[in-house]
């Protein structure tokens, strides 16, 4: 009888144990750890500032700013100024840009530059029909950077010489491919264009 009654003791502590440690369990999945935090480096930008000046005539510059204190899926930006670059006389019209970026009032730019492999600048959902970029410069390993660009307007008939310059910096933890998504975006921003 007293061996009965030590095993039920045991079995019950046995199934108290069990429903301890399942309730443990509960609570961890309940309340799992917090993921680390993304990986954004250590350069933060929400300002640029993207100077074009036409290639016969370096002294043609104009510079718009895009300012989003914020940040990304934050208030709309408090700085979206427009570009108004010339039409062709005649078929093209060649421009060179370049882009300074800013953490507020802070310039970054040449802390992008040093750390390059990590970090590219891309322009996008412009209209190729009446804005075409390209030849942007490269990182050391020969990956876009795109800091400076080449471009051209067009003198397209029915074309009505607007458009959207979206800029995107992202910043790469590991091998950089020369892909404008990969890594983690660290700023987006687009400034209107008008072609006159």
């Amino acid at each position: 009888m007293k061996n009965n009654f030590l095993k039920g003791i045991s079995f019950s502590i046995v199934i108290s144990l069990l429903f301890f440690y399942s309730c443990k369990d509960d609570d961890i999945a309940d309340n799992p750890k917090d993921f680390p935090p993304v990986d954004k480096g250590d350069i933060q930008a929400n300002r640029y500032l993207l100077t074009f000046f036409e290639k016969n005539d370096t002294s043609a510059r104009q510079t718009v700013e895009f300012y989003d204190p914020d940040g990304i899926g934050g208030n709309d930006p408090i700085i979206r100024e427009q570009l108004v670059l010339k039409k062709p006389s005649s078929s093209f019209l060649f421009y060179s840009s370049e882009i300074r970026f800013f953490n507020d009032m802070v310039e970054v730019t040449d802390q992008i530059i040093n750390k390059q492999t990590k970090y590219i600048s891309c322009y996008r959902s412009y209209n190729t029909a009446n804005l075409r970029g390209g030849d942007f410069n490269k990182d050391v390993d020969g990956k876009q950077l795109g800091t400076t660009a080449e471009w051209s307007t067009l003198d397209m008939l029915g074309n009505d010489g607007s458009g959207v310059i979206r800029v995107t910096l992202n910043y790469i933890p590991l091998t950089k491919e020369g892909l404008c998504d990969a890594g983690v975006r660290i700023l987006e921003g687009s400034v209107p264009y008008q072609i006159n």
